[in-house]
């Protein structure tokens, strides 16, 4: 049985010795895919109140925070589905030109 052992951050919480990048593909209707992910660690104590699912949970390299503890603007700036629809908006407007 392997035995899980966790490290302390900065902060003093607990954190696995895993990462985590979460990823978001959007479609478009005529085919293309953008793909983007933000690169964090899952914490074993949730931390802040905002946001939804693993938000608590997931520390973001970006920010230095969890995404519950973030400002929605600052969150949206770095999570993968904001990256992944400003990278889609990018496709369109070099598709309109």
């Amino acid at each position: 049985m392997t035995r899980r052992t966790t490290h302390s951050c900065s902060s003093g919480w607990r954190v696995f010795p895993t990462s985590s990048a979460p990823r978001a593909i959007d479609a478009l209707a005529k085919p293309q895919l953008v793909e983007a992910t933000c690169e964090g660690r899952i914490l074993s104590q949730a931390r802040g109140s905002g946001g939804f699912g693993y938000d608590p949970l997931f520390l973001s390299s970006d920010l230095g925070m969890t995404f519950a503890e973030a400002p929605l603007p600052a969150k949206q700036r770095v999570s993968h589905r904001g990256r992944a629809i400003r990278a889609l908006v990018e496709v369109l407007l070099r598709r309109s030109r």
